[in-house]
């Protein structure tokens, strides 16, 4: 009688009614997109490409949770978690606590990085780098180190969950563990030395433009060289300036007994011809500043001569053309030579 009891005793003790609790539910999962604050930080000691990872750097990693025990015991007494990334060491405290488990739809805790993560992350830096460096020929690997940049890294780390479902009475625990791959960002860090080693832009030559000489070509003079007949009479200058190109002309007459005309313009938009303005003076026996008594045998009759002269003012050089004419003053009606 007492074997059997004995013997009944350790079969009870053998079987599943024996384990006082059990992990009725575990799954993991990587949040959706990039966490804010998961972020990996590499930089560069000799600004020739990114070397090291900042293992100082606190970054928060988290995942999605479901844990669940058959049996949560007084105060949640049953429940016992733990979050890990594999190549960082935990450094803040796991959220939620062990009483919060099996009320809470995610982990997470602030890490540092250790090294001998499945991801090669100064690599990852330097792979994009190269990428980006082909995409721009403008630039040289300096600019693009100096400058930084962020990679949204999708699965770049593997992130683990255990669960552990203690008895609330006499019994066995029981425990799970699941995995997931989260995404991180991975902050390849601008680099001061490498902004020092930017080649300096070489000066541009500035060459200089010639420009053609304005004026090409002058025509002035009066409409009559020589007139013969009663006086007062008059005599009309006119002409033309023929411009290589666009530019402004400036000109003035000026006659033989110092007498001078307002300064008047010529805008010219490109190359051409453009008349000039034409200018008219009223000529008597008493006006003109040389008089020649031409014959002894007629007294009324007169010689005057004189002359025009146009002179451009804002161009390099004199650019002047003087041209004469005459008048002989008599009572016959006005006869024009040419």
């Amino acid at each position: 009688m007492k074997k059997s009891l004995f013997t009944t005793i350790v079969l009870l003790s053998l079987t599943p009614i024996a384990q006082a609790n059990k992990v009725k539910t575990l799954s993991v999962s990587a949040p959706d997109g990039y966490h804010k604050d998961a972020v990996v930080k590499v930089y560069s000691t000799n600004g020739e490409k990114w070397t090291s990872v900042d293992n100082t750097h606190e970054s928060l990693f988290a995942v999605n949770l479901n844990a669940k025990c058959k049996y949560e015991g007084k105060g949640n007494k049953a429940y016992k978690g733990n979050f890990w990334v594999s190549g960082f060491e935990r450094v803040g405290t796991l959220a939620p606590s062990n009483k919060l488990i099996p009320h809470s739809k995610k982990a997470s805790s602030k890490f540092r990085y250790q090294g001998d993560t499945n991801l090669n992350i100064v690599k990852a830096c330097n792979t994009e780098l190269t990428k980006r460096l082909s995409e721009n020929a403008d630039l040289t690997k300096y600019h693009v180190l100096a400058k930084g940049f962020t990679i949204d890294y999708p699965a770049a780390f593997n992130a683990s969950y255990s669960l552990l479902c203690k008895p609330t009475g006499i019994g066995f625990s029981d425990s799970r563990t699941k995995s997931t791959k989260i995404n991180a960002k991975i902050q390849c860090q601008g680099s001061d030395l490498a902004k020092e080693k930017i080649p300096k832009p070489k000066p541009v030559p500035i060459k200089k433009v010639k420009l053609a000489k304005l004026i090409k070509k002058i025509e002035f003079g009066p409409n009559v060289k020589h007139i013969v007949g009663k006086c007062p009479a008059q005599v009309e200058y006119n002409g033309s300036i023929t411009a290589n190109r666009f530019g402004m002309v400036e000109y003035q007459y000026v006659s033989h007994d110092g007498r001078k005309s307002p300064k008047f313009k010529l805008k010219f938009d490109k190359a051409g011809t453009k008349k000039l303005r034409v200018w008219k003076r009223t000529i008597n026996k008493e006006s003109d500043v040389k008089a020649i008594r031409a014959s002894s045998s007629n007294k009324r009759k007169f010689d005057y001569t004189g002359w025009y002269r146009v002179d451009i003012l804002n161009q390099e050089g004199v650019n002047s053309v003087k041209k004469g004419y005459t008048l002989t003053c008599q009572d016959k009606p006005m006869q024009i030579k040419k």
